[in-house]
């Protein structure tokens, strides 16, 4: 890390101004860390507002023994003028407290110095010291997990220890990761390493500290799974704390770590397309249709490729005179793809008929930058129901998977030249990195696998024979960190599954899956045939959206392959991609037919394919008939694959990694501070909350008025101004002052 970098974090975290409160949040720790120049401070306070009782259960390391109390209908207080606290944390729950009947969530405050008094009531726990308390950490002592604590009077042994490992660690309370990567082609890898910048807190107690260098929770779900390829540089300690992300796990005594992904063949390597064995009825049936359907599409009288879903009205005339007007292109472009997979399969005399074609197509329609929107300093492809709502969102989904259908154009026309000439255009449609987070470590807010991974992938192939070998590696490490994604989206709803309830007492069935992956601390969404009981849409069903690159299809076969047939499996048989359809059974810019992903992910033969879906079946558009097809012809040989990239020139040094796309992100992982309410937002003493649950009232005028509550962190004197500060793309940081 660059000195003035370190230096200007550490400014920002000096010691406050008279009598201001400082909140840090991070998406790097558990732990909320509240910084006070007051001698005096209320936690868990007001959650009356929110119909709710204060802790009702308090565990105290008192200087004579460790104590285990319960208030419930009576104040407890306790002091020592020389300090209360033999160790430097405290533990509070809520087993009894008004509104706490279903689920509780043990809270543990580490303090920095050790307070004289402490009092717990219905107003919550008051902590007194003879000087400013300075840095309390608040954290969920399981995260979102809900032990069962009937049985604890006292708590047993495994909490102490539990609460004693945590005020350790949170003597170093992470601040900032430094990402950077590298490619090293002897390994067959993309490495990744992540380096930390602490803030040291000095306790009165001199607790030793240790150091926990965290994974990111999501890369960690996809640890405990077992199948995605990686390696750590030293083993992970997990404490068993639940976040939406995943299990909040980490080094322990480290800086630094780095983690190995052995995915470089995926993108070095391509699928070669096979001479389809015409000796087999079922391939010679698909090739014939597939010949039909291209010999209509590439051979108008008026010499164009005319994109599906209809042309807009200018679409025919030169760029200088088209208008803005897209009409479904940000449907048509996702199709297009699969016409340019189909030229291997075409006799030459057609292939030289489609690549002027395409070639004008490309040039003169999709690469023009009237086709998108700037937002950000990237383009956006806005289409009927695809839009942005403040952010990227569905405009930004597709602007990526421009970029696959782009490669395919080159790959099989060989007209690399155009992209080069349009590379400024071609990278500005590249979103995926905007979307992405430390915690969640692929992109956000994406149900569809087809959406995932393959566009970064296209996006090196594309940057590597334009020669910008900069972004060719900046997009293979996203693409790997996109593959995480694939692998927990296989099996890492089972994690969950076991640590319900998250955010509803509705129990989840063992067979249900991950799909979008939320804001604030919502995490992984989880869906499933009969999960939620009540939902507007089966969101799981959309899983396998676009779908169809086979070299995304190859690292399913080689690591999910299991699980991926078990979930088709029961699509196939619920219905949903056969019966249940209504009209074309492939649509190539929406859900695949269940013939095309069993072709792509199990390789399954052409006679089984056929016996599922007869070649004849209908599929709308030409470009369906193609994706729909070639799932025949691609199985009718033996996988083989051919060299695209000289793997030994693929080596990097370190490059910095996602936060150069992405400066700041949601720096938040167990739980959300809230510090203004109302439509005037006006400042309030700050609610600690959390996302899903429902109190029993709803406080409009308090901060997390209708969000779960454990209560605001009250100062002597009430806040009237505040601001927030972002730190760095884990971190930020609120200021509020009496």
């Amino acid at each position: 890390m660059k000195t003035g970098f370190l230096t200007l974090l550490l400014c920002a975290l000096s010691v406050p101004l008279a009598a201001e409160m400082r909140i840090t949040t991070t998406e790097l720790s558990p732990a909320v860390l509240v910084t006070t120049t007051e001698r005096r401070l209320s936690l868990f306070a007001s959650t009356e507002a929110w119909g709710l009782g204060a802790p009702a259960q308090i565990l105290l390391p008192l200087r004579e023994k460790t104590g285990s109390f319960s208030r419930l209908q009576s104040t407890k207080r306790w002091t020592d003028a020389k300090g209360l606290l033999r160790e430097g944390w405290t533990l509070v729950w809520f087993r009894g407290a008004k509104g706490w009947e279903a689920w509780d969530a043990p809270w543990l405050i580490v303090w920095q110095r050790n307070p004289t008094a402490l009092t717990l009531n219905e107003n919550g726990l008051r902590a007194e010291a003879r000087e400013p308390l300075g840095d309390i950490a608040l954290m969920p002592l399981y995260g979102l997990g809900k032990p069962d604590t009937r049985s604890w009077n006292p708590p047993p042994a495994d909490v102490i220890q539990r609460c004693r490992f945590w005020s350790r660690v949170l003597r170093f309370y992470p601040l900032y990761c430094r990402e950077r990567f590298r490619i090293d082609p002897a390994q067959d890898a993309l490495i990744i390493e992540n380096a930390f910048t602490w803030r040291q807190i000095k306790d009165d107690w001199r607790t030793p500290p240790l150091k926990f260098a965290p994974v990111s929770p999501t890369l960690a779900l996809a640890k405990q799974g077992g199948l995605m390829p990686m390696r750590f540089s030293a083993p992970l300690h997990d404490p068993q704390v639940v976040t939406a992300f995943g299990p909040c796990m980490g080094v322990l005594n480290a800086d630094r770590y780095t983690v190995s992904f052995p995915i470089l063949r995926y993108i070095v390597e391509t699928e070669q397309e096979p001479s389809p064995d015409l000796s087999n009825p079922v391939v010679a049936e698909a090739r014939r249709r597939l010949l039909n359907a291209m010999t209509e599409s590439f051979s108008s009288p008026d010499g164009l490729f005319h994109q599906d879903f209809g042309d807009p009205p200018t679409f025919a005339k030169p760029p200088q005179e088209q208008d803005n007007e897209n009409g479904n292109t940000c449907w048509a472009v996702v199709s297009a793809q699969y016409y340019c997979r189909a030229l291997p399969y075409l006799p030459a005399e057609l292939r030289e008929k489609a690549k002027p074609r395409l070639r004008r197509y490309f040039a003169d329609w999709i690469l023009q930058p009237r086709r998108y929107q700037p937002f950000r300093g990237k383009l956006l492809l806005f289409g009927p129901g695809i839009g942005a709502w403040g952010g990227y969102d569905d405009a930004g989904k597709f602007s990526s998977n421009v970029i696959l259908t782009l490669w395919t154009y080159a790959r099989y026309t060989g007209d690399y030249a155009l992209i080069k000439e349009r590379w400024d255009l071609v990278r500005k449609l590249f979103i995926t990195p905007r979307e992405t987070t430390w915690r969640g470590f692929g992109r956000d807010t994406i149900a569809e696998m087809g959406d995932k991974a393959a566009p970064a992938l296209a996006m090196a192939r594309l940057a590597w024979f334009v020669g910008d070998r900069e972004t060719f590696a900046f997009a293979a490490y996203i693409f790997a960190r996109e593959l995480v994604h694939h692998a927990v989206m296989q099996n890492g709803a089972a994690y969950f599954v076991r640590h319900q309830p998250l955010f509803s007492l509705e129990r989840m069935p063992p067979n249900v899956y991950l799909t979008n992956l939320w804001g604030d601390i919502a995490g992984w969404q989880i869906d499933g045939p009969t999960y939620p009981a009540v939902t507007g849409e089966r969101q799981y069903e959309n899983r396998w959206v676009r779908f169809g690159d086979p070299d995304v299809a190859r690292f399913h076969r080689d690591h999910l392959q299991a699980l991926n047939r078990a979930e088709l499996d029961g699509l196939l048989a619920s219905g949903a991609f056969t019966t249940r359809r209504q009209n074309t059974l492939d649509d190539p810019h929406i859900l695949p037919s269940i013939v095309r992903l069993r072709s792509l992910v199990l390789h399954e033969p052409p006679e089984r394919l056929a016996a599922i879906l007869p070649v004849g079946a209908n599929v709308h558009s030409n470009s369906g008939i193609a994706a729909h097809c070639m799932a025949y012809l691609r199985v009718s040989r033996a996988p083989r694959f051919a060299p695209l990239i000289p793997r030994a020139q693929t080596a990097t040094d370190w490059q910095r990694g996602l936060e150069r796309e992405r400066p700041e992100g949601d720096a938040v992982l167990t739980a959300t501070v809230q510090w203004s309410a109302g439509r005037e937002s006006r400042v309030g003493a700050p609610a600690v909350t959390w996302f899903g649950w429902k109190p029993p009232k709803s406080s409009p005028n308090l901060p997390g008025g209708d969000r779960w509550s454990f209560g605001q962190i009250l100062a002597e004197k009430p806040p009237v101004s505040g601001r927030e500060q972002v730190l760095n793309w884990n971190t930020r940081v609120v200021h509020l002052a009496p």
